[in-house]
């Protein structure tokens, strides 16, 4: 089985190596080099422009199975049959623990002190903040969540995490966005004190009106535990390879 592997992102050359040892025909190409493959590997990041990605979904066969992230333009250039890895249950989970450990090793390097007896505000309590906030807490952090339904503010209380407003971000010594939406207006960051570190988890279109005093952290398990990080892409990707073979 060959598999074609379009990306610079050090996981990738890992996840190669490992596809390798496991029997695969496996290599990291160029996108003028794709072609003649069972399989194509894309990054979870959208790493290739338009045009690049165009290029290379044009240089593959309708039979060649194209494992992506969740990148809408791919529906759009590519009739074939296309798996987004990226949205598996597992994968997300693990993601998520990965994140969140990367998380607070990213702390640690940015405030230069521990996270115990800080007070952090984590907007949003999906898988990453959820994780992220119980490890926070481990740390000793006094964690406080912000969650627009009220289903999910109570089970952020069950959790030991205290509710509040989305203004209330200002008492806090760390605020973390995990929402790709901007809920955090431009008047409202002008509150936020100057000393409070501001920090971005999401991806576009992020959760802040303006950027200026926010840190951008995301993508953080591939630069901080990319071995990690590339053994949840590689035990992703391998299971489907395995349910592929036993249909």
């Amino acid at each position: 089985m060959k598999i074609d592997i379009v990306s610079t992102d050090q996981r990738y050359k890992v996840v190669c190596g490992l596809l390798c040892e496991c029997g695969y025909d496996a290599r990291i190409c160029a996108p003028s080099e794709v072609g003649g493959a069972d399989y194509l590997l894309l990054s979870v990041r959208k790493e290739l422009s338009d045009g690049e990605l165009k290029g290379v979904l044009s240089k593959i066969s309708k039979e060649t199975v194209v494992l992506c992230g969740d990148d809408e333009r791919i529906d759009r250039l590519f009739n074939g049959k296309i798996i987004v890895y990226s949205n598996d249950s597992d994968f997300l989970l693990k993601n998520a623990n990965l994140t969140a450990e990367a998380t607070v090793s990213f702390l640690h390097s940015l405030i230069k002190d521990e996270l115990r007896g800080r007070t952090v505000f984590v907007s949003g309590y999906g898988r990453i903040g959820r994780t992220l906030c119980k490890h926070l807490s481990e740390f000793g952090s006094s964690v406080f969540v912000y969650a627009r339904r009220n289903e999910v503010r109570a089970q952020a209380l069950k959790d030991g995490a205290c509710p509040l407003s989305i203004d209330e971000c200002v008492k806090a010594d760390i605020i973390i966005n995990t929402v790709p939406s901007p809920i955090f207006s431009k008047d409202l960051i002008e509150q936020i004190p100057k000393e409070t570190f501001i920090v971005e988890l999401a991806s576009l279109p992020y959760g802040f009106e303006s950027m200026e005093r926010v840190v951008l952290a995301s993508g953080l398990p591939g630069k901080i535990l990319p071995i990690g990080a590339a053994r949840a892409i590689f035990d992703t990707v391998t299971k489907i390879l395995s349910q592929a073979e036993t249909e």
